[in-house]
């Protein structure tokens, strides 16, 4: 899970109010609807401005703490998300969901015994709530409670008997529980059913490795590495397996790739600082070290072997301050107190050696005296320690990564939270919205595309700042939130003049108010009935509604499944409540998608040159299954522009379904070339 709390904004940012009313006098169903559609779209800090406008008029309801919740928890603000979780149960302690958010918030504060309890007091109001199940079942594991882990996983597969995850963690409880065959047959029975689940082979891994099986961990270490490359732990524990198979320069490589990805990566700069200092590469190996404490000034580990360092550079007194941090934290680390009194006897300050060679003694005697004998760290180099253990005699072993049992929880449902499986999903890139603001996307390079329909509107110099169109899916900043509302209030008080309806309605658009931007964009077409990218837009804004709305049915539908049928007549809040209530027939949203393609007919009927609207109505038909006439229209997009990423990876996924395997992969393979790097994992998975 990404670091960094969100603890700023989202605890002070207010809307402005000029696209809705007063507040006190806002439609609060209309504006819940809109939050929960920005969730959908992960655009959370724009989520968190509309739950503030529906708290600030009804502030005794507890939905929207509960969804303001959900947005703060997927931004990693885990103390504003437990404090509404806590505010939402005060005003109705039946909503399973607020326990789950508030259990992950307080599990990823290191409440552990609190998490536990949020966990279990939500299953009791809903015990097949899979999020609660998969959540509390990881932190038992975490916690090393391996029991009661195991019963929770059979619980949670009583629900869900096809469940990987689920599985997975039964698994990882009876490794705890030392019943490694047991758990050898059901990762047998696992891959038989899903041979591309990379965590199973990382649990192979763990067990061959731990059987002294080096050869057996490497093969299928190198197995979960090849069907989730992304991931950062496989790379770090097979370093040591490497390396324990004498493979130094395997072992390193895989550290400097780790380190290439992400520089201040701890566990792969410590391994690497220790492996240069075995082979005598000490000025790279301080570096490391000296980088490292940076980052993590606290890790005594890294502190120690620092000083060893210095007192072999002849940098004493640095020895000195380092040993002094360790020794006050590890009173009793006998070989230290020898390393301090060398670095004293070096400066001549003989005293201060002479009694730090005394105390050496007397606590080694000590320690002899209870019976605990202290290991001989160079007799287990080519062991390993788990980065949770800090028993400082280990200060010269690599350092294994914890694995599939993080203390992280993380936050998954049907209104569109994360994925908590590593692989990459295969689906179809999104819908492209053009935009003012373009961004570097984290986990995806960012593609920006031209197309002259843009063009065209920028030349007019009617909109606030020129419309881009780029890939990137990054949700709006609280800077860019205020800009588009301080634009609406400006055009607001201009709507007489040519554009402002279409200019205005793209705001609303960015900022997922869908229907309201249509109603704007209604008006631009009345105005400019030429314009074809208002029809282009429209079409987006509809689109973009109905699948928030289908997204709501079948967050209903899931609710029906667990026995608890939802009265819409008594639950005015629910998002399927004043949507048009034919939406709760699945069939309707084909309808809806069909009136949007009607718009993209005319706007290309208006312009053949745009690709954006070749591109658009291609993902609609994939969406209403006409997969032959969308592959067509992706095709003139990249006629028109032949660097379109997103249209040969779409493409190449439609090929794949209908068999065309060569041609498919041939798709991805260029859609990897120009930027979007997910398509290596998928036709890496393809041969496999």
């Amino acid at each position: 899970m990404k670091k960094g709390l969100f603890r700023q904004i989202v605890c002070s940012f207010l809307f402005a109010t000029t696209s809705l009313s007063a507040f006190g006098q806002i439609d609060v169903d209309r504006v819940m609807r809109i939050g929960k559609g920005a969730i959908y779209y992960r655009d959370y800090v724009v989520a968190i401005g509309y739950f503030n406008q529906v708290i600030n008029a009804r502030p005794w309801l507890a939905d929207p703490y509960f969804y303001r919740s959900v947005a703060k928890i997927s931004l990693d603000d885990y103390q504003g998300a437990l404090q509404d979780a806590n505010k939402c149960l005060e005003y109705n302690e039946f909503i399973p969901g607020a326990y789950l958010v508030k259990g992950i918030s307080e599990q990823n504060t290191k409440q552990y015994d609190e998490a536990e309890r949020s966990y279990r007091k939500g299953l009791k109001f809903e015990p097949n709530n899979e999020g609660l199940g998969l959540n509390l079942t990881n932190l038992l594991l975490y916690r090393k409670k391996y029991a009661a882990a195991d019963t929770t996983a059979m619980d949670l597969l009583r629900y869900f008997p096809q469940s990987v995850p689920a599985k997975m963690m039964r698994i990882q409880a009876k490794l705890g529980l030392q019943d490694t065959v047991q758990s050898l047959r059901q990762i047998d029975t696992l891959l038989m059913n899903h041979p591309d689940y990379s965590p199973a082979y990382l649990t192979l891994t763990d067990i061959y490795y731990h059987q002294g099986k080096l050869s057996k961990a490497l093969e299928n270490i190198n197995r979960a590495i090849e069907l989730s490359p992304l991931d950062i732990p496989p790379y770090i524990d097979r370093g040591i397996i490497r390396y324990q198979l004498n493979d130094f320069q395997g072992a390193m490589s895989d550290y400097n790739h780790v380190l290439s990805k992400d520089p201040n990566q701890k566990t792969a700069l410590y391994n690497r600082a220790l492996l240069n200092s075995f082979v005598g590469l000490y000025t790279k190996s301080l570096e490391d070290f000296d980088n490292l404490l940076k980052i993590d000034p606290d890790n005594y580990f890294a502190i120690y072997n620092r000083a060893m360092l210095r007192v072999r550079w002849g940098q004493f007194q640095g020895a000195i301050e380092d040993l002094n941090k360790v020794l006050k934290r590890y009173p009793d680390f006998v070989i230290a107190y020898v390393a301090r009194s060398t670095a004293y006897k070096n400066l001549g300050r003989l005293r201060e050696a002479e009694r730090d060679y005394n105390k050496a003694v007397e606590r080694d005697q000590a320690i002899h005296k209870v019976g605990y004998k202290v290991k001989s760290p160079a007799s287990s180099m080519k062991d390993s320690r788990d980065e949770r253990d800090d028993n400082i005699e280990k200060y010269n072993l690599l350092v294994m990564s914890t694995g599939n049992v993080d203390a992280e929880a993380q936050y998954e449902s049907g209104i569109r939270g994360r994925i908590q499986d590593r692989k990459v999903a295969v689906t179809k890139r999104p819908l492209i919205v053009p935009s003012y603001f373009i961004h570097i996307d984290a986990g995806s390079a960012a593609v920006t595309y031209l197309d002259h329909q843009l063009d065209f509107i920028n030349t007019k110099s009617v909109m606030m700042k020129p419309l881009i169109m780029s890939s990137s899916s990054t949700a709006l900043d609280s800077v860019e939130i205020n800009r588009l509302h301080e634009d609406i209030k400006r055009v607001s008080a201009m709507m007489s003049k040519p554009y402002m309806s279409f200019r205005r309605g793209v705001d609303y658009l960015l900022l997922q108010d869908f229907e309201q931007a249509a109603i704007d964009l209604d008006e631009a077409i009345k105005v400019h009935p030429n314009l074809s990218l208002a029809y282009t837009f429209r079409a987006l804004a509809e689109a973009k509604q109905a699948l928030v709305d289908r997204n709501a049915r079948l967050e209903a539908k899931e609710a029906e499944s667990k026995g608890k049928k939802l009265n819409l007549d008594n639950d005015p809040m629910h998002p399927l409540q004043k949507v048009n209530l034919s939406l709760r027939d699945p069939s309707q949203l084909d309808a809806k998608l069909r009136q949007s393609i009607s718009d993209l007919d005319k706007a290309i009927h208006l312009d053949d040159k745009s690709i954006l609207a070749y591109y658009t109505r291609g993902w609609m038909l994939s969406e209403v299954g006409d997969f032959h006439s969308a592959i067509e229209d992706y095709s003139k997009a990249i006629h028109l522009y032949p660097k379109f990423a997103d249209a040969y990876y779409n493409r190449g996924l439609l090929k794949l379904s209908m068999g065309d395997i060569k041609s498919g992969i041939d798709d991805l393979s260029r859609a990897g070339e120009l930027g979007i790097y997910e398509v290596y994992n998928i036709i890496k998975r393809l041969n496999n």
